[in-house]
């Protein structure tokens, strides 16, 4: 007796596919439902599901609409194959397509099962509402799935040009706030000893920025304090001062030789350092050029290169701003000198709005390094790469 369990002769995978992928997803017929319905021992085939399982009939009924329903509610698997070979008479060729037909019909007579013409209308009825229920249900699904995906993206879209319209007016509101915030502060006394500050703002117009007991606070806040050399002395230098002192130096370096270019566009000198051997040259706006090693003072610039941790510190003597570059990472600090001298030392704003104070000179040469305002403030900052 020949027993088969593939029953994938029933869809052979020639021109057409008469059902398989339709009735069967899983791709082999059984492990399909959870419980056999009716098996029969055929000779040639072994244990066979006399009638198609509950999931192959749901699967199969849209396709084939009229197969029999029996009283019991299952249809026939002769009552499938039928219907596959009047679909595709070239299945009746099909010896083992006959095989299994005839086989089971046998197996149906011999227990007096006999089929039914046709499915009732009313089941056909049922069926092709069913279908057409479920196709509305999924174009309604899709409709629903769509608009939900519309709305989503309004709401995104709304969201973000709320968001640019909040960031385009604070930045705005900042760029009008630093519009008045002064580049230089000038203290003046009353004759009834009442302390006024006045700022000169970028375009030249002078304001009032405090008056009386407000003075002091309004200066604490910037980390500024009163000028010791009295009340009518020009004050310190404001955050927007000290960022554009970025803005008049330019610095090239060579980290593969050690060298160091620095131009102060502000006084045109120009300072050429070799950050490992010490030597400096420095040329004037005039043209004149004037070299020495560790320390040139020329063209309002004091030029200044610390051999030990390779570093070369420039400083306007005029405008107080001061650069320090680590010749082997190519990095640049830049600050203001607000208090003190050079030779003394004293506070240094960045162009962030911090401070850093030092009693030390910031350009001299043998002094070790560690004490050096610069060095010992910015420059390990700058070694270790904070300031880019």
């Amino acid at each position: 007796m020949k027993v088969r369990y593939d029953e994938s002769f029933l869809f052979p995978q020639g021109q057409l596919d008469y059902g398989r992928a339709l009735l069967f997803p899983q791709g082999r017929l059984h492990g399909l439902g959870a419980a056999d319905v009716v098996k029969v021992d055929l000779p040639s085939w072994g244990s066979t599901p006399l009638y198609l399982k509950e999931a192959e009939q749901a699967a199969g009924l849209p396709r084939y609409p009229n197969l029999p329903v029996q009283s019991n509610g299952l249809i026939l698997r002769s009552d499938l194959i039928k219907a596959q070979i009047a679909e595709n008479p070239s299945l009746a060729n099909n010896p083992d397509v006959v095989s299994v037909l005839n086989e089971l019909l046998a197996a149906q007579a011999s227990m007096g099962i006999v089929s039914q013409a046709a499915a009732p209308a009313a089941q056909q009825a049922a069926v092709q509402a069913a279908v057409a229920t479920q196709q509305a249900q999924d174009v309604a699904n899709i409709q629903a799935a769509r608009a939900s995906a519309d709305a989503f993206q309004a709401k995104q879209a709304a969201e973000a040009a709320a968001a640019k319209a909040a960031a385009d007016a604070a930045a705005a509101a900042a760029a009008a706030a630093a519009a008045r915030e002064p580049v230089s502060l000038t203290l003046d006394v009353l004759s009834d000893g009442t302390a006024v500050l006045i700022g000169k703002l970028k375009d030249g117009t002078s304001i009032e920025v405090a008056r009386g007991s407000s003075v002091d606070p309004w200066l604490s806040s910037r980390s500024m304090t009163r000028d010791s050399a009295g009340q009518t002395a020009a004050y310190v230098k404001t955050v927007q001062a000290a960022a554009a002192a970025a803005d008049t130096h330019k610095t090239a370096v060579d980290t593969s030789t050690a060298t160091v270019q620095h131009t102060d566009t502000t006084s045109g000198t120009t300072s050429t350092v070799n950050a490992a051997t010490g030597a400096v040259k420095v040329t004037t706006p005039s043209g004149a050029t004037v070299t020495g090693a560790g320390t040139v003072q020329a063209g309002g610039v004091i030029t200044t290169v610390d051999t030990k941790t390779g570093t070369v510190t420039t400083q306007n003597t005029n405008t107080g701003v001061t650069t320090q570059t680590n010749a082997a990472t190519g990095q640049t600090v830049t600050a203001v000198q607000v208090t003190g001298t050079p030779a003394t030392g004293g506070t240094f704003m960045l162009p962030g709005g911090s401070t850093v104070t030092t009693t030390q000179p910031i350009t001299a040469t043998g002094v070790d390094s560690g004490k050096l305002a610069l060095i010992g403030l910015l420059g390990v900052l700058l070694l270790r790469g904070v300031f880019k």
